[in-house]
This record gives structure tokens, sequence and C-alpha cells, in this order.
């Protein structure tokens, strides 16, 4: 006769009791950046990343200097292995990625499409052959496997990126809807694992994201497969959630709730993908070639740390990117200062901003329960097991609705279990939102019976 463990024998009780069933948290925006692939001094800046607390590096693979000529048809086009194919060595930065815990996002874009691709007009164009692009992505995906994000194209809506791409016409989002659907269908034969991130529009562009949204169609009437939405959603103004209005057509930080709604409307509620936002960024000091509105160094810490907090807390946002790490020489009066930093390694107030800004890689492993008893939750509470990543004030928060129904707060930096009590307990669904130093808000269902 095989005796059985106390422990083990409570612990087969519970989970036959359903008792033990762990919520699993919402998703989370994670912290992103566009950056260099190397320091001044020539080392890698992954060090550097992971202390700004990031979570993802975003980069460009260009189409046209990977495939300057058409892929040998002795090999398959789809093989990393094309004797035409020229890539870039990525796997000395990929591999210092991994051991700072970072993963990589691919744009495939770059210069746009390559002359051979196109019948030689200009490279916003897209290519004649679906095809001819899928292969390059599968290609891709299969000489870079530790990669996952792939983002298709970019900034779409700007018609110096993609073309045809017309104010009154849906020819532009109808062609870029076939281009995305072929490169997921490719991607995803590669690696299931894959994550697509399709869309990629700007704030305003030539066509409106509500109206491109709309118009974003295959050929039998359904929206191209994805797994994310990219958009960049830059402002001229101050970010804040609830400057929302139904008649703007622009989609920029501070009405993202517009662009879900716009999703949803297209993809239906239950199938409408996160939102992607790729890069967000305002200039410090002067304006300059790209953006014609320019705030201080003071005010580019407070807009960054606003638009975080947004995306922290508007749910449906996987990423948030920052645009970029370092202002351009100023070897020319218009340069770039969207920076962190000067060119000259000079620290701005947004490097601390970023620093600052929430991550998930700075929030705390957390053990909760997906269900309890109306008794249990006013008598013994909801156990909410912590392991911070980081020292300090953690909140956790019981919600039902909007409503926050009891908080409790401790200053941490080991292991421990607070537990939250009702004692008006209602059976019904909350909600458990858990708040950290720099760490990304995780938020977790519960049902009580």
């Amino acid at each position: 006769m095989h005796c059985v463990n106390r422990g083990h024998a409570g612990l087969l009780l519970a989970l036959a009791l359903g008792l033990l069933i762990l919520a699993t948290p919402a998703q989370a925006a994670k912290k992103s950046i566009w950056g260099p692939t190397k320091l001044q001094d020539g080392s890698l800046p992954f060090a550097l990343y992971e202390e700004l607390g990031v979570d993802v590096y975003q980069m460009q693979l260009s189409w046209p200097d990977v495939a300057p000529v058409r892929p040998d048809p002795a090999t398959a086009a789809s093989d990393p292995a094309n004797p035409s194919y020229v890539w870039p060595n990525l796997d000395t930065i990929l591999a210092d990625a991994a051991r700072h815990g970072i993963e990589i996002a691919i744009m495939l874009k770059g210069k746009g499409t390559p002359a051979w691709a196109n019948g030689g007009r200009d490279p916003s164009w897209a290519p004649d052959s679906d095809a001819d692009f899928a292969n390059y992505a599968a290609a891709a995906s299969r000489r870079y496997p530790a990669v996952r994000y792939w983002m298709v194209w970019g900034e779409t809506t700007q018609q110096n990126n993609f073309n045809p791409m017309s104010a009154d016409s849906a020819d532009g989002p109808r062609r870029y809807a076939r281009l995305l659907d072929t490169a997921y269908a490719a991607l995803k034969g590669v690696k299931r694992s894959n994550l697509v991130i399709g869309g990629m529009t700007h704030t305003a562009g030539v066509i409106p994201p509500r109206k491109y949204i709309a118009w974003l169609r295959l050929p039998n009437g359904k929206p191209p497969r994805m797994d994310l939405y990219g958009h960049n959603p830059l402002s001229y103004r101050y970010p804040r959630r609830s400057d929302i209005t139904e008649g703007v057509d622009m989609r920029d930080i501070g009405n993202l709730d517009l662009l879900k709604k716009d999703l949803r409307r297209a993809y239906g509620a239950r199938h409408a993908p996160p939102l992607w936002l790729s890069e967000y960024t305002i200039s410090s000091d002067q304006t300059n070639r790209a953006f014609a509105f320019a705030v201080t160094r003071a005010e580019q810490a407070r807009w960054l740390t606003a638009a975080y907090r947004i995306a922290d807390q508007t749910s449906g946002v996987h990423l948030l990117g920052w645009f970029n790490m370092f202002d351009d020489p100023v070897t020319r009066p218009d340069h770039l200062t969207t920076g962190l930093m000067t060119f000259e390694g000079e620290v701005k107030p947004a490097f601390g901003a970023f620093r600052a800004a929430p991550s998930a890689r700075a929030a705390p492993r957390v053990t909760v329960a997906g269900r309890i008893s109306r008794r249990s939750l006013a008598r013994r509470g909801l156990a909410v097991r912590l392991q911070p990543r980081t020292g300090g004030r953690h909140t956790v928060r019981l919600r039902r609705g909007s409503r926050i129904v009891v908080s409790r707060s401790s200053i941490r930096t080991s292991t421990g279990t607070l537990r939250l009590r009702d004692r008006r307990a209602k059976p019904g669904r909350y909600s458990v939102e858990v708040r950290s130093p720099r760490g990304q808000t995780l938020r977790f269902a519960l049902v009580v019976r």
C-alpha cells in the first residue's frame, strides 16, 4: 500500500475542488526602444538597454540590402542559404540581447522594395508579387530563429513609405492587406510562435487610421490576419488619455481607445488585435527635419512619462516604443533631437524618465487564485504572493468593475504575501491589480462564487 504525503494529499484535494486555479495576468504593455546596435566606443548597447528596463529592442532589416538581386532560382527563395541573399551578421547582437533578457523585433522594410521586385519603380511601391516579399520574410525568420516579433513594413499611411496610397482610394490599404496576409502565412509556416505585426499606421497620414482600418480588406472581404496591430501614436499635444474626441480622425497617444474601437469594428470585439505602439517620441530643444514641433528637455521627460503611463493603464496595449536612444550628431541645423541622450553622450532628463517608466522585466512574479468563495474572501481574504524584482512599495488592489474594493501596500524586498479581505463580498467578477516600482501594472481576473 502506498503512503500519500499529507501535503501532497491536501494539494490534490484542493486541485480536485478547483480551489487552486491560478489567475493569469491580462496583457500589460512592454517597454521598447529604437537605438544603435553599437555604441560610439564600439561596444554593444544591451547592458545600457537593460539598465533602462527595455523589454524589446526594435530594428529594421532592409529588403533591398538583403536581396539586391532576384533570388537564385536554383535554391528556394524562402531558404536563407540562397546564394543571392546578403544577410547582415546579427548573431552577436541577438546573443548579447538574450544575455540581457531583451527580445528583438525586426521590421521587414528598411529601404522598401528592391527594384527587381516592383519593375524598377521607387522603393516605396509595393512588390509586383506578394510571394516575393513572403519568401523574404520566411527566409529572414529561418536565418534569425531567435526572433519572434516581425513587423510588416512601417508607417504605410505615409505616401513616401508605401504605394499605391491615395487619400480618396481604398487601393492602398487593400494592396497592403494582401501583402500582409501572405507574409503572415509565410512567417507562421516557419514557426507558429512568430508574432506578426501589421497595419503599421501613423497618427494621421495620407489616409487617417480610422478609414485605413475600414478599408484594410482582402479580396474576399475579410481583414488580413495579424497578431498585433502596429501604430505610431505621435502627438503634438501633451499626452492625456481623457483627450478623446469621436470626430477627430487622428489616432495619437491620447485617444488609443478610439483606435481600439476602430479595430473592434473591423475584426469584432473578441478578435481585435492588441496594439503594438512601435514609435512614440517628442523632440527637445529645436524643430528638425522630421518634427516641426519641439519642447524643452524637461518637458520632453514629462511627455515621455505621461505616454508610458497611458500605455500602462490602457488595456490591450502590448508594447510602447521610444524613438530613439541618441540625438543625431550636430552636423546640420535640423538634426534629430528625439534621443534620451545627446550624440556626445550627455544624459537628458528623458533618460531618467524612460528608466522609471514601467516595464515587464521589473514587474514582480505574482501568484494569485483565479477564483475564491465569497465566504473565504470575507473571512480569510485572497492571498496574493509577490516575488519582487525591484525593491520599494508594492500596491495590490481588489477591484469590482472600476471601483476599488480594498487596497494594500507594502515596501518589499523579498517574497511575501498580502491578503485582500472584503467583508461585504458578493458573487461575481472582480479583478486584482498589482503595481510596483518601475514594473508594468499587472491585472488578474478573479471570480467570486
